[in-house]
């Protein structure tokens, strides 16, 4: 998240909906003294607490003081579609703790990961489950109306929808007093490796070793471009599937959809 004495403003960050996108664009506008990201549990009451997606409530709770002075600030997050959301959200999780990176998998093993994870999933009693909340490695999970929603009186924070990025950044620029602008980022591409590079891209060790080598991501960069799917995510889905992981997302988070902010409904 981001927070602006300078320029008023306050962004949570709603993961998987856009913020990697316009990050770049408005990072260098923090200037709370320290980076509201990462863990830092002597800040958070020893609690392991990803400070980049802090919900409104919980910003203010791990950061009392911090919180009333914003108070007059402007206030801002972006919402995404739950179900491509949830999507998203699954290929992070592979990425960062899966035996196997959904981006790289075939269409087969990508349907099983998907699925694995909604039985993973359905074991807790929905998005707001405090298992879930409290467990830093199913942030990108956790529901979004902790971002435009609060329990405490008086907060209202302008929700702006991830296809609306450009109008998000003109209401900050204009805070700023300079146009800000965001590179798109390709979250969601998949990627169809031959035989060999396959089966070492199953390995997280060897991936995660790769990018720290010299010139690591570079060459990752590079074969990334050359098997990016020209189809964008390939899962083997029929229609079954397609409405199995329909009603998953609307029941799990079934208050996201009941308080969106949008006058416009997620699909």
């Amino acid at each position: 998240m981001i927070v602006s004495h300078a320029h008023r403003f306050v962004f949570f960050h709603n993961p998987k909906a856009g913020g990697t996108s316009v990050r770049q664009a408005i990072e260098g506008l923090n200037d709370v003294g320290f980076g509201l990201w990462g863990a830092d549990p002597s800040q958070t009451g020893g609690a392991e607490v990803d400070r980049a997606h802090m919900g409104i409530d919980e910003f203010a709770g791990h950061y009392p003081d911090l919180w009333e002075t914003v108070q007059g600030y402007r206030m801002f997050c972006l919402c995404r579609d739950p179900r491509a959301r949830f999507l998203s959200s699954v290929s992070e999780h592979s990425k960062n703790f899966g035996a196997a990176d959904l981006r790289f998998t075939d269409p087969a093993t990508g349907r099983d990961i998907l699925f694995h994870t909604i039985d993973m999933l359905s074991g807790f009693a929905g998005a707001e489950d405090p298992r879930l909340m409290a467990d830093i490695r199913l942030t990108h999970f956790r529901p979004q109306h902790i971002y435009w929603r609060s329990g405490r009186d008086g907060v209202a924070v302008e929700a702006f929808a991830t296809r609306d990025i450009p109008g998000f950044l003109a209401a900050v620029s204009d805070l700023a007093g300079t146009p800000l602008e965001a590179r798109h980022e390709n979250a969601a591409r998949s990627y169809r490796l031959p035989g060999p590079l396959q089966r070492l891209s199953r390995s997280g060790a060897l991936r995660r070793g790769l990018s720290r080598l010299p010139g690591g991501t570079k060459i990752t960069g590079a074969l990334k471009s050359r098997y990016a799917a020209k189809t964008g995510r390939g899962l083997a889905l029929d229609a079954k599937d397609e409405a199995r992981i329909t009603d998953f997302v609307q029941d799990f988070y079934a208050l996201d959809y009941k308080t969106w902010p949008l006058a416009d409904r997620p699909e």
